[in-house]
């Protein structure tokens, strides 16, 4: 019996991860998370933060107060009104640069954006206000968490953002 080829050996290898590859991200795109339901509120958490989705990505909703309001200042100068009255969430996004730029419906989805967005694409930030956001909804999953968590979170947030020469841009 004749041993198979290095070449050949390789070609099988490279055949294989290939495939796990390719298994990975579509699982990875298209099997609902999370798969196990939310653990018990935590009794000492103090702050109330919201994950919305839809169809194509989740955003994170932050509520707003003074302090909130202060540490994202800047988000005004960029035309997001935070500061407005109304204002009662921060809603952060994050995402693939070309299919934010390119999909604005879903009527206008092309299949350049989507392999961007699922390969090497640069990561924007989708920033945007809301006022009252009604709980419960199929679309939004509340969470409580502690001032420390919080604080990870606003923290993670803002270093998210790319530093310009004035600050976050």
């Amino acid at each position: 019996m004749k041993k198979p080829s290095l070449v050949k050996k390789l070609g099988r290898f490279l055949a294989i991860l290939v495939v796990a590859i390719v298994l990975a991200v579509v699982l990875g795109t298209f099997i609902p998370r999370p798969l196990l339901p939310a653990a018990a509120a935590d009794p000492a958490a103090t702050r109330h933060v919201l994950v919305l989705k839809n169809p194509i990505h989740t955003d994170i909703a932050i509520p707003v107060d003074d302090d909130v309001r202060k540490r994202f200042h800047f988000l005004v100068g960029g035309g997001i009104p935070a500061d407005m009255a109304g204002v009662r969430y921060i809603v952060f996004g994050w995402g693939g640069r070309a299919f934010y730029l390119e999909t604005p419906t879903w009527s206008e989805l092309k299949a350049a954006p989507v392999m961007k967005a699922l390969t090497l694409d640069a990561s924007v930030m989708h920033v945007d206000v809301a006022g009252n956001i009604v709980e419960p909804h199929p679309d939004v999953a509340g969470f409580d968490i502690s001032e420390q968590r919080f604080a990870a979170l606003l923290d993670f947030i803002a270093a998210s953002f790319q530093q310009g020469p004035n600050g976050p841009i």
